[in-house]
């Protein structure tokens, strides 16, 4: 998305209003909207997929992460415990029932931190899913999400790889 640019040129005395109207999602053609957590949980078809989100809900508050509510899913962002203005997202949850990585390799090489904890991370869960590699040209990210079929019965080591790596970035 550009971000559009407003200049402002006066001589002598001037009254400015500048006022930024919403864009319209260009996909859908409708405002873009975002969830609330009981919308998430609403729009969550399966009761087992509805009980292992609240779960790493629960955990991403636990281990001092934060949701941030989208338009279908709810990606999990820790703070940069260094203060810059980048989150880092662990995870994201999906309401069609899936989990996805993806960017922190690359948020944490954009504040000068070790990317290798990103993409150390990704290599470790891709060893808990034995089918499912990092992805061949974008190895921030696995090579598809993981379904919640999958993930709950492994939800202990990946909250257990989840809960490291958080560790590792803030002993940064």
């Amino acid at each position: 998305c550009a971000w559009p640019v407003v200049r402002v040129q006066t001589t002598g005395q001037a009254q400015v209003t500048v006022a930024i109207e919403e864009q319209n999602d260009v996909k859908s053609g409708g405002s873009r909207r975002k969830l609330s957590e009981e919308l998430f949980f609403d729009e969550v078809k399966e009761d087992e997929v509805r009980k292992l989100f609240r779960q790493l809900l629960s955990f991403a508050y636990e281990i001092g992460a934060e949701p941030a509510w989208r338009s279908s899913a709810v990606s999990i962002q820790l703070p940069d415990p260094q203060g810059s203005r980048q989150n880092f997202t662990l995870f994201v949850m999906a309401t069609r029932g899936e989990v996805y990585l993806g960017w922190l390799a690359g948020q944490l090489e954009r504040v000068s931190l070790d990317k290798n904890i990103g993409l150390g991370f990704v290599e470790r869960l891709a060893s808990l899913f034995p089918g499912v590699p990092p992805h061949s040209k974008n190895p921030e990210t696995l090579s598809r999400p993981l379904r919640a079929s999958e993930l709950a019965p492994k939800v202990d080591a990946f909250m257990s790889i989840v809960r490291e790596t958080v560790v590792k970035i803030k002993e940064l």
